[in-house]
């Protein structure tokens, strides 16, 4: 899933960390809207990940677990 992400042309940084026993991500990205319009849609094309946190800005922030 990670793979996918960080091959779209908006993505900048891909960190992940552990927090509270869940898979903290933070993406960012160069243009903000594009990544609105499709992470969230990538992101949930695996089932097992659990959206908690979808900010506003440029950063998206899931977990997985």
């Amino acid at each position: 899933m990670l793979e996918e992400i960080a091959q779209q042309r908006w993505v900048t940084s891909i960190n992940t960390q552990m927090e509270q026993e869940k898979l903290k991500w933070e993406i960012g990205v160069t243009d903000a809207d594009w990544a609105e319009h499709q992470l969230l849609r990538i992101v949930l094309k695996d089932p097992s990940i659990k959206v908690v946190q979808f900010g506003v800005v440029s950063t998206k922030t899931f977990t997985s677990g």
